[in-house]
């Protein structure tokens, strides 16, 4: 069995007893991420953006905050980290340093918004699709894979349906037609939306797609066979947790409305999917681990 992945982690992180049983198929070893360092350079210039942004999140947190994000950083070290390096491997057909570098700088991203979250005390926004988490071991429940981002952001575990059932009810049967929101709240950690915290989410309407200079056209129904009526989620605006789900009342006409833009009023372009910040400026050229 390979040696257990320790490098990346703080001082305060090396003298807390591992977690892990085992080592993932694919986790680099301590000898491995030297050397993969050393013949990568977008991995080695990735690490050095994480470094620098660890250095200087764990320095304005409180106690219990770095203690959260400690035990966080150390799960994405040595399970969530190569679990994205493969579907990078495995979906895009990258080489090694190059998927430990993308998701390296998307790590680098998260812990950045995490960092500005607190200090402005903040809500934080990502938009994307919800879905069931794929790490089934680790996060059954629901997550938000986010536009042109590599890692999900949890919205809820399944233990913590209870604090608001009618919530997260409604928020499974978006899941099951792979609908895009939009989330807007506390994170508890870079990866983990706080579903005690109040949040708000937003379901993206889809836009019609058309060729620049041509006349949209409405597909007509099939008048040989009848279609059921679509099944209307009345929920353009969501709040959890312990409030409920407060939709708005409407008409029937309104509803119908709703889920689709009228032909003389195209729909407002989606809001930024990106947080606040730039991911490639984030403090470069210092490698303090």
């Amino acid at each position: 069995m390979k040696p257990k992945a320790t490098h990346c982690l703080p001082a305060a992180l090396c003298s807390i007893a591992l977690l892990c049983a085992h080592t993932p198929a694919l986790a680099l070893s301590d000898a491995e991420y030297k050397a993969l360092k050393q013949s990568s350079e977008s991995f080695s210039a990735a690490e050095q953006k994480l470094s620098a942004i660890w250095d200087k999140t764990r320095g304005e947190l409180a106690q219990a905050e770095l203690k959260a994000l400690l035990a966080d950083q150390k799960d994405w070290l040595q399970k969530r980290r190569d679990d994205q390096a493969r579907q990078q491997i495995e979906a895009l057909g990258l080489d090694k340093g190059e998927a430990y570098a993308a998701v390296t700088r998307e790590r680098a991203a998260r812990i950045e918004t995490f960092r500005q979250q607190v200090e402005l005390n903040s809500r934080t926004a990502y938009t994307g699709m919800v879905t069931r988490c794929r790490a089934a071991d680790t996060a059954k429940g629901l997550c938000l894979i986010p536009d042109n981002e590599i890692a999900d952001v949890r919205i809820a575990a399944e233990t913590e349906y209870t604090l608001d059932p009618k919530f997260f009810s409604t928020l499974e049967q978006l899941a099951e037609k792979g609908t895009r929101i939009r989330v807007t709240g506390k994170l508890v950690t870079p990866d983990n939306f706080d579903p005690r915290a109040k949040f708000k989410v937003s379901v993206i309407k889809p836009e019609t797609a058309s060729i620049p200079g041509s006349t949209p056209v409405t597909p007509q129904p099939d008048s040989s066979q009848q279609q059921p009526p679509p099944t209307q989620l009345n929920i353009p605006s969501v709040e959890s947790a312990t409030a409920g789900v407060e939709a708005p009342s409407t008409t029937d006409a309104t509803t119908a409305a709703a889920t689709q833009p009228a032909p003389n009023k195209p729909a407002p372009p989606p809001p930024p999917s990106r947080p606040m910040f730039n991911p490639e400026q984030i403090l470069p050229n210092q490698d303090k681990y």
